[in-house]
């Protein structure tokens, strides 16, 4: 059975040998054995959500109902200065919600992309968006 490795310095310090510790219980191993790889058709509507839209946003909820406070806010922005863009409720398949964080590398939603690259999460779309940077970002002048 895996086990789990904990090398810590203060163990060095004491003079304790690296051990390794089974998990006391069968279903905590499953989160050790999760996969980090992409089910095929999740990364298959991922990549056709980015590549069908100039920008796309996988938020919580939708543009007329956002179901988070980031959501809701890049979905203002973009409204508020006239730009075009696709999304997907993530909260409707958790695959996909759980898929788009391993396919950024990101681990918070929502996310945004521009023709096919992720450009962000909501914390860091609202810094360029809120500076009035989206219209130049989308034109492609940076």
């Amino acid at each position: 059975m895996a086990g789990f490795l904990f090398r810590t310095p203060m163990s060095r310090m004491f003079g304790a040998s690296t051990r390794t510790i089974a998990p006391s219980h069968p279903s905590f191993l499953s989160v050790r054995l999760f996969s980090d790889e992409l089910p095929a058709d999740v990364k298959a509507q991922i990549e056709e959500d980015i590549t069908n839209h100039k920008l796309f946003v996988f938020m919580k909820g939708t543009p007329d109902m956002p179901a988070c406070g980031f959501s809701k806010a890049v979905c203002q922005i973009l409204t508020a200065v006239e730009v075009p863009f696709g999304s997907r409720n993530v909260m409707e398949d958790d695959g996909i919600r759980e898929g788009v964080k391993k396919f950024s590398q990101w681990p918070t939603i929502p996310q945004v992309y521009l023709n096919g690259e992720f450009i962000g999460g909501g914390g860091l779309m609202l810094g360029v968006l809120g500076r009035g940077g989206v219209g130049r970002v989308v034109a492609g002048g940076g």
